[in-house]
C-alpha cells in the first residue's frame, strides 16, 4: 500500500509541475513598474474548475510582487488555508520567479507562481481567497470536486488554447491507443457559474470507447471574467468499465491553464482594478 500511494504522491507532484509549466507558457510578460502602484503581492484572478482525485489535486497560482516584497510566508503550507472545512493545503512551493523590467530598466519588481498540493474531505467547494500569516489574498473563484480517480485510463492528454480575448476557449481530451480496457464513457463534468455556454460539438453521451483505439472531446466554452483573470479546467470522466455495473471516475492528471499575455500598461491596471 505503500507504494502505491507513493506512486500516487509522485503523480500529483508531476501534475503540479505540469501545471506550473502550462501557467507559464501562458503567460507572456513584457514589463512593469510600481510608479503608481503600491507595494504588495498580488495574485491574478483564476478562475474554472479542477477536478481532485482521492489522493489529492493540485492549484497553480501566478502573482505579481512589487516592491520585491518577502514572500517566503507563502510556503508555510501550516499557516496556508482556504478558509473552508475539509479542503486542506498539504505542500506549497513558490517556483519561476521572474523579474519585471521595464525599457531594460529593473523595476524592483516580480512575478511568480505558487503551486499549492491540496486534499479534499468533502465532495464539492469553491474556493475564492488564500489565508496566510500575513493575510488573506483574493485568488477568484475555483470550484473544486473530488471523485475516487480510476487507473483504467493511462494514456490521455488534455491541450487547449483560448480563441479570442472574449473568453472562447477550445480545448481537446484525447484517450490514447495505449489504454487497454473497454468502457462507457456517460458524462463529462465540470461546472462553474461563470460559463454561460459550452459545445461538446457531435459528441452524445453515452460513448463506447475501445480499447486500443483513440477517442478525442472537442470541447467550446465561453467563460464571462476579465480579459486577463485566468481560467483553468480540469474536467472529470463518468464511465462505466467492460464487465461492470458500478461507475467509475477518470480525473486527468493535467489541467489546461490560460492566462492572456500581458503588456507594462496591462499590469499596472489591472492591479488598480483589482
Amino acid at each position: 500500500m505503500n507504494n502505491i500511494y507513493n506512486i500516487k504522491k509522485s503523480r500529483l507532484f508531476a501534475f503540479i509541475l505540469a501545471i506550473a509549466i502550462i501557467a507559464v507558457g501562458a503567460f507572456t510578460l513584457s514589463a512593469c513598474n510600481n510608479d503608481s502602484v503600491g507595494a504588495g503581492i498580488y495574485f491574478r484572478r483564476l478562475h474554472g474548475f479542477i477536478g481532485v482525485a482521492h489522493f489529492g489535486g493540485g492549484i497553480t497560482l501566478m502573482a505579481f510582487n512589487i516592491g520585491n516584497q518577502d514572500i517566503d510566508f507563502l510556503e508555510d503550507s501550516d499557516n496556508l488555508s482556504f478558509g473552508i472545512d475539509g479542503v486542506n493545503i498539504t505542500n506549497a512551493e513558490i517556483r519561476l520567479i521572474h523579474a519585471i523590467s521595464h525599457n531594460g530598466n529593473p523595476t524592483n519588481s516580480e512575478y511568480f507562481i505558487l503551486d499549492l498540493a491540496i486534499e479534499m474531505q468533502v465532495g464539492t467547494a469553491q474556493i475564492t481567497h488564500l489565508k496566510t500569516s500575513e493575510g488573506a489574498f483574493e485568488i477568484g473563484s475555483i470550484n473544486l470536486r473530488q471523485e475516487y480517480r480510476t487507473d483504467a485510463i493511462t494514456s490521455h492528454a488534455m491541450l487547449g488554447n483560448a480563441v479570442s480575448d472574449d473568453g472562447i476557449y477550445f480545448f481537446l481530451l484525447t484517450l490514447g491507443e495505449a489504454n487497454t480496457q473497454s468502457f462507457e464513457i456517460k458524462e463529462l463534468i465540470f461546472n462553474h457559474d461563470k460559463i454561460y455556454s459550452y459545445d461538446l460539438e457531435d459528441i452524445v453521451f453515452p460513448i463506447s470507447y475501445v480499447a486500443g483505439t483513440r477517442l478525442e472531446f472537442p470541447i467550446w466554452l465561453t467563460f464571462d471574467k476579465n480579459r486577463f483573470d485566468q481560467f483553468v479546467l480540469n474536467p472529470i470522466l463518468r464511465i462505466v468499465l467492460e464487465g461492470q455495473e458500478e461507475y467509475s471516475f477518470f480525473i486527468p492528471l493535467m489541467a489546461t491553464m490560460h492566462g492572456a499575455g500581458m503588456t507594462y500598461l496591462d499590469i499596472k491596471e489591472y492591479i488598480l482594478n483589482l
